[in-house]
């Protein structure tokens, strides 16, 4: 999914409206926002089913290359779940 989709997916999603209403009406977070626009988009899920991948035994595939995007992906999670990069 592209990014421009994600976001139409977000601005569109109910749960986002109603938590940017909130925000907007002042007993509201942008913490919530934020969540809630990770959660329309299905962020926690992706990450998820990035790690279980990462996790399978790729024994039989094993190279450089495989190597490299195993750890660009490890990378991608760690940033994603506000870790080191």
């Amino acid at each position: 999914m592209s990014a421009d989709r994600m976001i139409e997916r977000a601005a569109l999603d109910k749960a986002f409206q109603a938590a940017c209403q909130q925000y907007a009406h002042g007993n509201g977070s942008s913490h919530a926002i934020a969540a809630a626009a990770l959660r329309a988009i299905a962020a926690p899920e992706l990450l998820e089913a990035l790690e279980a991948l990462l996790g399978m035994d790729v024994a039989y595939q094993r190279g450089p290359r495989v190597e490299a995007a195993v750890a660009v992906g490890r990378a991608a999670i760690a940033k994603a779940k506000g870790g080191q990069q």
